[in-house]
């Protein structure tokens, strides 16, 4: 970990011995501080199997002690050539909360719902009719983006992620 000044070059190391350095402030907190790592660890796998990685399912760790959401990085340490280790945990768990807009003759009823990233299209028109919001079938389609979710894709696939909205689109 490298300081200067602000900032702080902080070395993380995966469990197959790849080391991913990101500069962050050196106030920032582990929560930062993983969507920062997660944001480096996105922009460098780039194609067409890429998988997003979300800053909810890193757990960091310094010392063989896990790092709290809350602590600050620049007080776990500013050692040179120290490393954080980082674990990816699975998506699918990973809660999110998300918007839902349903259209009807006198507007637009919007809900939102805690969701996970694992959810597909058929688990979230299971959620949305237990919150009695929109068609109480599932006679419907949702979309993300101008695209329809499918029943078998993860809505991770699509690029879901926290505060995204999703339209229910009720087809006449």
């Amino acid at each position: 970990m490298t300081v200067g000044g602000k900032k702080l070059v902080v070395k993380f190391k995966n469990l197959q011995g790849q080391v991913i350095p990101v500069e962050v402030e050196k106030e920032s907190t582990i929560s930062g501080v993983k969507k920062a790592l997660a944001k480096k660890m996105n922009d460098d796998e780039k194609g067409a199997n890429a998988k997003k990685i979300h800053a909810a399912q890193l757990r960091l760790t310094h010392k063989n002690t896990d790092l709290g959401d809350d602590e600050v990085i620049g007080e776990v340490t500013d050692v040179e050539d120290d490393f954080v280790l980082v674990f990816v945990g699975d998506a699918s768990k990973v809660p999110i909360n998300v918007k839902f807009h349903v259209f009807k003759g006198t507007g637009v009823e919007q809900t939102s719902l805690d969701v996970n990233l694992g959810d597909n299209a058929d688990t979230l028109k299971d959620k949305l009719i237990a919150a009695s919001f929109g068609p109480q079938d599932k006679s419907y389609t949702l979309f993300f983006k101008g695209r329809p979710l499918l029943a078998k894709k993860s809505i991770s696939e699509y690029g879901v992620e926290d505060g995204s909205e999703i339209l229910v689109g009720v087809i006449m």
